[in-house]
Order: structure tokens, then sequence, then C-alpha cells
């Protein structure tokens, strides 16, 4: 009479066959892109590039009769290229039409962009205020 297999046999095969797959998938969990956007606290519909953070203790706010006027900051490691273009690219689908380099202008607002950095680090300075 053949020897029966020990009930702990079973399961190491069954996970022998799965490791495989459950290591795909936490492959594809980790290398897969984030799909949340944060946005600026005082501008809601602009979004903050991933890699930079907001200094929101920094960031100023009010309105006037003629408008408001918001300067924002936001500070990381990437290239203040890198900052620039993520702007220029993803700016236009949220109705910010070009007026120049790194300046923009929708519904009577324009939007400027400074970038320095510091430290080794970009200090990316938005500054919002009527046209």
């Amino acid at each position: 009479m053949p020897a029966r297999p020990s009930p702990l046999v079973r399961p190491l095969a069954s996970l022998r066959l799965a490791a495989p797959l459950l290591a795909c998938l936490l492959l594809a969990a980790v290398s897969a892109p984030a799909q949340d956007t944060a946005y600026f606290e005082q501008l809601p519909d602009l979004p903050v590039m991933p890699g930079l953070e907001e200094a929101a203790a920094a960031g100023v706010a009010f309105d006037k009769p003629g408008g408001r006027i918001v300067t924002l900051y936001a500070v990381g490691a990437a290239e203040p290229a890198v900052v620039a273009r993520f702007y220029t690219e993803s700016l236009p689908a949220l109705g910010w039409q070009p007026a120049g380099s790194e300046r923009w202008t929708r519904a009577g607002e324009a939007l400027r962009l400074e970038l320095q950095r510091l430290e080794g680090r970009t200090v990316a300075r938005f500054t919002l205020a009527p046209e």
C-alpha cells in the first residue's frame, strides 16, 4: 500500500502554483503609475506635479474687488526643466492658454510659474492674479 501524502503537501503544491501569479500581481501593483493627482489647497484645479510637495504654509491668497491673488509654492528634487515641461503639457488640458514662457491665462486670470534651484531642490512659485 503506497504511503499517503502528508496533509501539508497539497497546500504547498497549491502555493507553488500560485506564487508566480502572486509575484506578477505584486510587480504590476508596484510598477503601476499613481492614479491620484494632488492639487494645491488654495487652487484645487492646479495640479501639484508628482515629485513635488506643496509648501502650504508659504502660500498666500486673498480676494480683492478686481479678482483674486494667490501665490503658491511647491518644492522637490525634480529639475526645473522637468517641472516646466510638466506644466506646459498639462495646463492646456485644464483650460489654461499659453501666454508666453511659463505664463498662462484663463477666464480673466493670469498664472505665472517661476522656478529656482536652491540647495539641490527646485522651488516652483505660482502666482495667480487678474489679467
